[in-house]
């Protein structure tokens, strides 16, 4: 939808600066799973929609407890370790967990969900990271690199790793994952 053809940016920036910045009625909610675009676009944006942001939510997943509440909540009775296995597998994201069925083990809600070529999440993976990224193939190579090392990797492993030279492009590709929930920075004591 926000393409360099579609030029919604522009539209956005030109119609809330021109008709609605002062209109108290109006109130424009952005919201989406692709957080890299809205930082860099939105958050971040240096030209006309510059500094305007009043408040931002940053939804995270549910909790593993949360979880069980939610699933109890659709009438989902699972074991502890059967919700344990749908949180590693959904990470707690209410519209995955939606899709669970009562009566079929965590199990079988996964092989139906994400193994069955007509399965609801079975295209999921590609559609997501084409949603979310321009540049699919590095963003994937980025994040595999990272799930097969347990205590992670520093920024140069990974781009050296990855085949990726240095700068601004890499800095960016880093962060767009980071910042869409792939991988996280472990803060320093």
């Amino acid at each position: 939808m926000a393409t360099k053809k579609s030029k919604l940016l522009q539209a956005l920036d030109y119609y809330w600066n021109r008709f609605w910045v002062n209109d108290a009625r109006l109130k424009l909610i952005i919201c989406g799973s692709a957080s890299s675009w809205i930082l860099k676009n939105i958050i971040n944006n240096k030209g006309g929609l510059y500094n305007r942001v009043t408040q931002v939510v940053d939804l995270k997943p549910f909790t593993l407890a949360e979880t069980k509440i939610f699933l109890e909540a659709n009438g989902v009775n699972l074991s502890n370790s059967h919700i344990l296995n749908l949180y590693m597998v959904f990470g707690g994201v209410p519209y995955y967990l939606s899709m669970i069925k009562k009566g079929l083990s965590a199990e079988q809600n996964i092989d139906q969900l994400c193994f069955r070529s007509r399965g609801r999440l079975f295209e999921e993976f590609d559609k997501l990271f084409s949603s979310l990224f321009n540049n699919t193939e590095i963003y994937i190579r980025i994040i595999k690199l990272l799930a097969e090392h347990r205590y992670g990797l520093g920024q140069s492993d990974v781009l050296k790793r990855c085949n990726i030279s240095e700068g601004g492009r890499a800095v960016q590709w880093l962060r767009g994952a980071r910042t869409s929930g792939f991988y996280y920075e472990p803060s320093v004591p």
